[in-house]
């Protein structure tokens, strides 16, 4: 699920899991 943490990384920016 790249969109769920597309939109996750931006909006926290350094999730553990923006990589992920």
């Amino acid at each position: 699920h790249h969109q769920m943490m597309c939109r996750t990384r931006k909006s926290v920016g350094r999730a553990p899991f923006s990589h992920a």
